[in-house]
C-alpha cells in the first residue's frame, strides 16, 4: 500500500465511533479506490477480518471480496454494486418498518447506527416524529447521530445512558441497530441497548431493531474484547479495576419486531 492508501486504512481501523453500517461504506470506498493497488491483496483482506471481527456485515462483504479476488474476477463493477445494494436494503428496510413507525411521534435510540439514520432521517419526511438519543458512553457515538440528524431538522434530546428510565417511559417506541443478529434471534449490539430492552418491556413499550440481512449470522455466540480503560478513566486510583466492553447481547424475547431488507 502506499502511504496515502495506508493513512485511509488507518483511519477506518482506528474509527471507533462510526456503526458497522458506516464502517462498510467507508470500507467498501476504499477498496474501489485503492484495492487494485495493494501488492498482497489475500493478505490485507485477511487482516481486516481479523480487524472487524465483531462485525458480521464486513465479515460477509470481506469473504465475498475474498472469494472474488482469489478467481481473478474482480472488477470496480463489484464496489459499485456493492454501494447500490447498501442504498437499495435501506430503502426496503424504511418500507418493512414504516407501517410500524409512521403514527411514533417520540422514539429513542442509542449509539451510531447507519441503519437507524437512514430510517429516522425517512421517516421524519412522513410524519413529525422527535428522536431522544443516549450518547453512549464512554465514545459518545450518540453525540454523532445527533449532529448528523439535526441538519435535517429533526427535534432530538441528546441524554445520557442513566436517563434512559423516564425517557422510555414517554415515548411511543425504541429503535436500534443491530451489530449481528445470531441465529437464535438474539441481537448484538452497543453497550446499553440491553437496559432500553429491559425498560420497554417493564413500560410495555415495543423495542424495534432495524438490521440489514447481511448482519444475521449462523452462530449463536459473541465474543466480546475489552477495549482501552483509558477511555473510561486515564490513571484511576490504585485497586480500581476499569472495564469497558462495547457490546452486549439484548435477548429474542425483549424484542417485539426486527425489520429487515
Amino acid at each position: 500500500m502506499n502511504k496515502k492508501a495506508q493513512t485511509a486504512y488507518k483511519k477506518i481501523i482506528s474509527d471507533k465511533t462510526s456503526g458497522s453500517g458506516n464502517l462498510l461504506i467507508k470500507l467498501n470506498e476504499f477498496c474501489k479506490k485503492y484495492f487494485f493497488d495493494i501488492e498482497h491483496p489475500i493478505e490485507f483482506i485477511e487482516e481486516a477480518q481479523n480487524h472487524f471481527s465483531s462485525f458480521q456485515n464486513i465479515q460477509k462483504y470481506l469473504i465475498q471480496l475474498k472469494s472474488i479476488a482469489h478467481s481473478n474476477r474482480l472488477s470496480g463493477k463489484f464496489f459499485h454494486e456493492h454501494k447500490i445494494k447498501n442504498e437499495t436494503a435501506y430503502e426496503r428496510i424504511f418500507t418493512n418498518a414504516l407501517p410500524f413507525l409512521r403514527n411514533k411521534k417520540s422514539i429513542l435510540t442509542i449509539s451510531n447506527s447507519r441503519t437507524v439514520f437512514e430510517t429516522i432521517k425517512k421517516l421524519a419526511t412522513v410524519n413529525s416524529t422527535k428522536l431522544t438519543i443516549c450518547e453512549s458512553r464512554p465514545r459518545f457515538e450518540g453525540r454523532i447521530l445527533a449532529k448528523e440528524l439535526a441538519r435535517s431538522k429533526i427535534k432530538i434530546d441528546l441524554i445520557t445512558e442513566a436517563m434512559a428510565s423516564d425517557y422510555v417511559r414517554k415515548c411511543d417506541c425504541t429503535l436500534i441497530g443491530a451489530d449481528i443478529i445470531l441465529k437464535d434471534g438474539n441481537v448484538v449490539n452497543k453497550v446499553g441497548s440491553l437496559q432500553l430492552a429491559l425498560l420497554c418491556r417493564h413500560f410495555k413499550k415495543p423495542f424495534y431493531v432495524v438490521a440489514e440481512k447481511s448482519k444475521f449470522s449462523r452462530s449463536k455466540k459473541i465474543t466480546q474484547r475489552e477495549e482501552l480503560p483509558d477511555e473510561i478513566w486515564k490513571n484511576p486510583p490504585k485497586g480500581i479495576a476499569i472495564k469497558n466492553f462495547y457490546f452486549e447481547k439484548i435477548p429474542a424475547t425483549l424484542i417485539t419486531k426486527i425489520f429487515t431488507d
